[in-house]
């Protein structure tokens, strides 16, 4: 009876796996990049045979054949020999410093090289292009650089139908390679959002929560309660106000007749007219109480002056016995106490301001918390998911079996 052997499991880590993918890649298609190989070296060989006829051909004082370029002149013609010969050595000399580039597996090592000799042959046929006077002109020595030119474009088609004999195996590695790009991108996600995660170094606290919530709740609640006090402070003043301004109004229009009849420097209009601020005053309520008096007995002594004059008499009477002196005491008072609540309700505010602050920068911090958290459950989802797509395709392509190992926690 036959027993199956055992599959092995190359156990990688995925630092390692790039480059044990890069290994496999190369021994899969190792055979013909030694074909391949051989053929560049060829190429190279043929690549230098033309720099010496490039170089032969520029130190040579060779005399242009002007049959075919008698609108041109001989001398410049040479001239352009020299023009042309300096542009040839740039092309050469710039593909010898692009033909050893580094590259992760030998197929790209050797395709680089290969594309360097494309792109040299490119730019002599551009240059050619430029330069058709100097390929008529010294059209015997250009005959060996067409043919060196034809052996390497040979060589590099030849090439080029070999490297497409591996076009599936490039298409697997490169597959590979961007499930394992994309592995990567994601734990290097993962990284970043664990030290973002760490540095943010909060947990939730119902407790705290709870306190920061009372906090604010009863703030409010005093806040509102200040509100109140202050709503009603400034209806009282308002209404004291009215009442002061009412007690001297009816006084206005006999008042501006006894100002403009007895010439005196005090005007009682000027009282009546701003009582809260000028009676205030204890001093210039005396005053104003003094000339009221004068006011009603000038009234009295000249009723032909004023119409109504008893009830100007009158008025003033009740305006003596109104007692502005207290109304004026007790609006200042009122006042000083509204300042106090507004000082009060200032100051509340400020402190729900702060703490409701921290409250948002701690919620961020949560939110961001959240985000982090997020963004690694999305990473290591995605890891798991590349993990087992490189392990498929890399048994699909090499028949080998790898298990992916060291990856970040939560992922193995």
């Amino acid at each position: 009876m036959f027993f199956k052997k055992p599959d092995i499991i190359k156990q990688v880590p995925f630092t390692e796996l790039a480059r044990y993918t890069d290994s496999m890649f190369d021994s899969k298609i190792s055979k013909v990049m030694d074909s391949v190989e051989r053929s560049v070296s060829s190429l190279s060989e043929e690549a230098a045979r033309f720099a010496e006829l490039s170089e032969k051909f520029s130190s040579a004082d060779l005399e242009p054949d002007m049959e075919y370029i008698e609108h041109m002149s001989e001398g410049f013609i040479k001239s352009q020999k020299a023009t042309y010969s300096k542009s040839l050595y740039s092309i050469l000399t710039e593909r010898a410093g692009s033909i050893d580039a580094p590259a992760d597996t030998r197929y790209e090592r050797i395709k680089l090289k290969k594309e360097s000799y494309e792109y040299m042959l490119q730019e002599i046929l551009k240059l050619n292009s430029k330069f058709s006077m100097i390929l008529v002109g010294y059209s015997k020595q250009m005959d060996a650089f067409k043919r060196e030119f034809s052996k390497m474009d040979k060589i590099l088609k030849g090439i080029n139908d070999q490297m497409k004999g591996v076009s599936e195996e490039v298409d697997a590695y490169n597959r590979i390679n961007e499930e394992i790009a994309r592995m990567m991108a994601n734990i290097e996600s993962i990284n970043e959002a664990s030290s973002r995660k760490s540095g943010l170094k909060i947990d939730r606290n119902e407790k705290e929560d709870e306190k920061l919530r009372n906090a604010i709740s009863s703030i409010e609640s005093e806040r509102s309660s200040y509100e109140s006090k202050m709503h009603s402070l400034e209806d009282e003043e308002k209404a004291m106000r009215h009442r002061i301004v009412s007690i001297l109004q009816p006084l206005s229009r006999a008042s501006r007749i006894y100002d403009h009849e007895s010439k005196r420097k005090v005007h009682i209009t000027e009282f009546i007219g701003d009582p809260i601020h000028l009676l205030a005053n204890t001093d210039n309520y005396n005053v104003f109480e003094a000339e009221l008096r004068k006011m009603r007995e000038y009234i009295l002594s000249n009723s032909s002056k004023f119409k109504g004059h008893e009830s100007d008499a009158s008025q003033i009477s009740d305006v003596l016995s109104s007692d502005i002196p207290s109304m004026m005491a007790k609006l200042q008072h009122v006042e000083t106490e509204a300042n106090a609540i507004k000082e009060r309700i200032a100051g509340l505010s400020s402190k729900l301001h702060e703490i409701e602050r921290e409250k948002d920068k701690t919620e961020e911090r949560f939110g961001e918390l959240a985000d982090q958290e997020e963004r690694l459950r999305k990473s290591y989802a995605s890891i798991i998911d590349s993990k087992s797509k490189i392990e498929r395709l890399c048994f699909e392509a090499y028949k080998s079996r790898l298990s992916i190992t060291d990856l970040p926690d939560q992922v193995q």
